[in-house]
C-alpha cells in the first residue's frame, strides 16, 4: 500500500521538526535498559570485528569507512563530503524545504 505523497511529506516535517527541536524523554526509563543496551552493542561490535577480521571501533566514523570500504571494497557512497559531519546544517536545510514544500502541497 502506498501512502499519499502529502502524508508523507506531513510525516517528514514532523520527524524533522522532532529533529531540530528534540523529543522529551524519561531519563529513569532508559537507565532500566542501560545494561542490556551496552550489552547488545558489545555483541554487536564482536560480531562487526569478526566479520571485517581486524579489530576497530565502531564508533569512529573514519575506522569504520576503512573497514567497510578500503579493507571490504563496498562501494563508498556519492557526493559525501569526507568524514566531516554536517547533519545540523543539513537538517535546518530540510526542515527549511520540507515545511516549504508543505505549505506549497496544502
Amino acid at each position: 500500500m502506498r501512502l499519499p505523497h502529502v502524508l508523507l511529506l506531513q510525516v517528514a516535517v514532523i520527524l524533522a521538526k522532532m529533529e531540530c527541536c528534540g523529543v522529551g524523554i524519561d531519563p529513569r526509563h532508559l537507565l532500566g535498559h542501560k545494561a542490556a543496551l551496552k550489552q547488545r552493542m558489545a555483541a554487536i561490535s564482536t560480531r562487526a570485528q569478526q566479520l571485517a577480521g581486524s579489530p576497530f571501533n565502531l564508533a569512529s566514523s573514519s575506522q569504520l569507512a576503512k573497514v567497510l570500504y578500503d579493507d571490504l571494497g563496498l562501494p563508498a557512497p556519492t557526493g559525501t563530503g569526507g568524514t566531516s559531519s554536517r547533519h545540523g546544517s543539513l537538517s535546518m536545510r530540510a526542515w527549511g524545504w520540507l515545511s516549504a514544500a508543505r505549505t506549497h502541497a496544502a
